[in-house]
C-alpha cells in the first residue's frame, strides 16, 4: 500500500512536472513577441507577431482535420520570431470553434482570419502569404488559387487535392512526411500539375517538394526541419534574410 501511494505521488510530482515545462516552453516560445487573442463571428484566432514590427509580412495559419490552431504553434513561434505576423484560427467544429462543422465548406473561416490579420498594425497588406495542414492545405490552396495577386506563397503540408497549374497559386511548397506511406506519389503528381520545380519567385512560379525526415501526419508539425522549410520558402517569396 505504502509503495502504491509512493508510486502515486512520483507520477503526480512528474505531471505537474510536464506542466510546468510546457507552460515555461509556452512562454519562452513567447517572447519578445506581441501575442493578442482575439474572436470574430465565433471564430477564435491567435495572432503573433514580433515586437515593434513594422510593415511585416502576414501569414494565415490553418491547422487540419481534428486540429486546432494549438497544434499549429510550432510554425507560429518560427515565423514570428523570424519577423513574420502570423494570424492562427479554430475552423468550425474544432478547437475553441463552436460552430457546427457543415461539410468542408471552411472558406468563411479563413476570410474571418484574413480581416483579423489585416486589421493588426504591424502587417504589410500587400505582403501576405498562406500556410496550411492537411485540410487546412485544401483551404490554403483553394484561397492562393482564387485569389492570385492577394496571396505570393501558399505552403501545403500533408497536402489535399486542388486543381494546382503551374500559374496557380503562386509559389507553391508541399511538404510531406518521410512516414505518409502513399502520400508521396500523391504529392508528386500534385508538383507536376504545378508546373515542376523551379526557383522563379519573381514570377510566382516557384515550386518544390520536400520531403520531411523521420516524421508522419501529426508529427511533422513539431518537426523543426518543417518549420525551418517553410520559413526559408517565406524568405524567398520575399526576399527576406532571417
Amino acid at each position: 500500500m505504502i509503495g502504491l501511494k509512493r508510486g502515486q505521488i512520483v507520477r503526480s510530482l512528474l505531471a505537474i512536472l510536464l506542466i510546468g515545462l510546457s507552460w515555461w516552453g509556452i512562454f519562452t516560445a513567447r517572447a519578445g513577441l506581441v501575442v493578442r487573442s482575439l474572436e470574430r463571428d465565433h471564430v477564435p484566432m491567435l495572432y503573433l507577431a514580433p515586437q515593434q514590427g513594422h510593415n511585416a509580412p502576414g501569414v494565415l495559419i490553418a491547422h487540419g482535420f481534428a486540429g486546432s490552431k494549438q497544434l499549429m504553434l510550432g510554425y507560429g513561434h518560427v515565423l514570428a520570431k523570424a519577423g513574420y505576423a502570423v494570424m492562427l484560427w479554430d475552423f468550425d467544429g474544432h478547437g475553441a470553434n463552436p460552430t457546427t462543422l457543415k461539410g468542408f465548406e471552411l472558406r468563411q473561416n479563413l476570410e474571418v482570419a484574413l480581416q483579423g490579420l489585416t486589421e493588426q498594425p504591424e502587417v504589410d497588406h500587400s505582403r501576405l502569404a498562406l500556410l496550411g495542414h492537411s485540410m487546412g492545405s485544401g483551404v490554403v490552396m483553394s484561397a492562393g488559387i482564387q485569389n492570385l495577386e492577394q496571396f505570393a506563397a501558399t505552403i501545403a503540408i500533408s497536402p489535399t487535392g486542388q486543381n494546382v497549374t503551374p500559374q496557380a497559386p503562386r509559389n507553391l511548397q508541399l511538404q510531406i512526411g518521410a512516414w505518409e506511406g502513399g502520400l508521396l506519389p500523391y504529392a508528386q503528381r500534385l508538383l507536376a500539375d504545378a508546373g515542376g520545380v523551379n526557383s522563379q519567385f519573381a514570377q510566382g512560379r516557384a515550386r518544390e517538394l520536400v520531403t520531411v525526415p523521420t516524421v508522419e501526419h501529426i508529427t511533422i508539425l513539431f518537426s523543426q526541419a518543417s518549420h525551418q522549410a517553410a520559413l526559408r520558402w517565406l524568405d524567398s517569396t520575399f526576399g527576406r534574410q532571417s
